[in-house]
This record gives structure tokens, C-alpha cells and sequence, in this order.
């Protein structure tokens, strides 16, 4: 295993526990999962709403190095999906959804002894399915960690 994979790995199992103690947050999150599903798929295959996706499609950025160590800065995407009976509701559901994922962010998880920092970047924009009473939300971060030369 690679750091940056040991690291994603501890960023889904600490999202994960909000679906363990949801205490504190404004949205009971169902599902997490550490890979890009259409919105056709997710609802074609009944994911668990609401449902946090874990995107780390970029290359990891080389900070800085000496003789022994480096430093990365690898950016990832969250994509919050959530589902309301009520279209009056949706934009409600997405605003706990937004809150709840920079709020998870700020919080500082432990992602592994390589991690450094855990940083919001932004929001990339949301997105509604009125037709199936599905919105999205997209938030950009970036994990700051080291790895020894002998890992480069």
C-alpha cells in the first residue's frame, strides 16, 4: 500500500464515522464510498442517500524536498448527494449536506501519521435533479503529507 492510498483509506473510515455518531452534524450520512458513480447509477442501483463520494482522480503536487523527505499536497473532491420527497425540502437537505462535509473538514480527522493537514479549498458548485428530487454539492480539499525519499 502507498501512503497516499493509506491515507484516502483513513479519509473514508473517518467520514464513515460520522455514519457511526452523526452527533453534531445536520445530516445522517448513509452511505460513503471512494470512487465516482454517475447520478444515473446512484439512483439506478438504490445507493443509501445521502451518500458522500470520495474522488482523488488528480495527481498528487510535490511541495517541497530535501535529502530525506517530501511533501505532497494531494487534492480530492467530496460530492454530497442527497434525496428529499419534497422539492421544497431539497435545497434544505443540501444546505445541511454542504455544512456538514465543511464542518467534517474543519474538524481536523486523524487521516495516518503521514498526514499533515486536512484543507478546505472551496466549493465546486451544486447541482439539481428535480425530476427524481436529487441536488449534489461539490467540495474541493487538499491533504498535506510527507513520505521519506525512500518512498518518492
Amino acid at each position: 500500500m502507498s501512503v497516499r492510498s493509506d491515507i484516502l483509506d483513513n479519509l473514508m473510515a473517518a467520514i464513515q464515522s460520522i455514519i457511526d455518531d452523526p452527533t453534531g452534524y445536520e445530516i445522517e450520512i448513509a452511505e460513503v464510498t471512494r470512487f465516482y458513480t454517475s447520478l444515473a447509477t446512484v439512483v439506478s442501483e438504490s445507493h443509501r442517500l445521502p451518500l458522500v463520494q470520495i474522488i482523488d482522480d488528480q495527481p498528487e503536487e510535490l511541495l517541497v524536498a530535501d535529502a530525506t523527505n517530501c511533501m505532497w499536497a494531494l487534492p480530492v473532491t467530496l460530492y454530497g448527494i442527497v434525496h428529499s420527497g419534497h422539492e421544497d425540502t431539497l435545497h434544505e437537505e443540501l444546505n445541511k449536506m454542504q455544512s456538514s462535509l465543511k464542518q467534517f473538514l474543519y474538524s481536523s480527522p486523524s487521516l495516518g501519521d503521514n498526514a499533515l493537514d486536512l484543507q478546505f479549498e472551496g466549493s465546486g458548485g451544486n447541482g439539481f435533479a428535480d425530476d427524481k428530487n436529487i441536488a449534489w454539492t461539490i467540495i474541493t480539499a487538499r491533504i498535506l503529507y510527507w513520505t521519506t525519499r525512500s518512498n518518492f
